[in-house]
C-alpha cells in the first residue's frame, strides 16, 4: 500500500540489485516511491527511462543505451478502465532490444485477454518500427488473469511465467 511504499522501495531495490539484471521492469510501483526506487537502484548503475510513469517503470542498466520510449494505453470497454503501459527501445552491447511493462486490473477473462492481445500486438509493431528482432522483445506484466500464460502462448508467445522455475520466477 501507499503508506509503506517508500520504506519498501529501498528493500525491494536492494533485492533487485542482487540479481544484477540488465533491465528492470516494474508493473505496479507505487508512484509516491519512485524517488526512493531511483536511489535504491542507482548503486547498480540503473537509470529510469524517460517517458515512463503511472507506476509502470523501466530501468536500464550498464551497457544499455536508450533509443526511444513511450507510454501507451491499452483500451477496454469495461468501466472506462484503460490502463497505461510503458515501453523502451534500447541497445545492449550493440544489440537492439525492446522492453514493455504493463499491468491491468480488469474483471473478466474476455476483457483481460483482449488487453493482453492488444499489448502484445502493439509491442510487435514497436519492435518493427525500431528494427528490434522479435526474439529481443521482452514483455513483462501482471495481467491478473489465471490463464494469462496460456493466452500468451495461444498468440505464439513464450511465457516465462509458465516455464521459469517458480523460485526464480516469483522471487519478487
Amino acid at each position: 500500500g501507499a503508506a509503506t511504499a517508500r520504506r519498501r522501495a529501498a528493500r525491494i531495490g536492494a533485492k533487485i540489485l542482487t540479481f544484477k539484471p540488465t533491465v528492470v521492469c516494474l508493473q505496479e510501483l507505487e508512484i509516491h516511491s519512485v524517488k526512493e526506487m531511483d536511489r535504491a537502484l542507482r548503486p547498480g548503475g540503473y537509470r529510469r527511462i524517460a517517458g515512463g510513469g503511472k507506476g509502470r517503470e523501466i530501468y536500464l542498466g550498464k551497457g544499455c543505451s536508450q533509443i526511444a520510449s513511450g507510454l501507451g494505453r491499452v483500451h477496454t470497454e469495461l468501466h472506462d478502465d484503460d490502463k497505461p503501459w510503458v515501453w523502451t527501445a534500447y541497445t545492449y552491447q550493440g544489440t537492439r532490444c525492446l522492453a514493455v511493462s504493463f499491468h491491468n486490473e480488469n474483471q473478466g477473462h474476455a476483457v483481460q485477454r483482449q488487453q493482453l492481445a492488444e499489448v502484445l500486438q502493439s509491442s510487435l509493431a514497436l519492435a518493427n518500427k525500431y528494427k528490434v528482432p522479435w526474439a529481443n522483445l521482452f514483455v513483462t506484466g501482471d495481467g491478473n488473469l489465471p490463464t494469462a500464460e496460456d493466452a500468451a502462448e495461444e498468440l505464439n508467445w513464450i511465457s516465462a511465467g509458465k516455464h521459469a522455475p517458480k523460485r526464480t520466477n516469483y522471487g519478487l
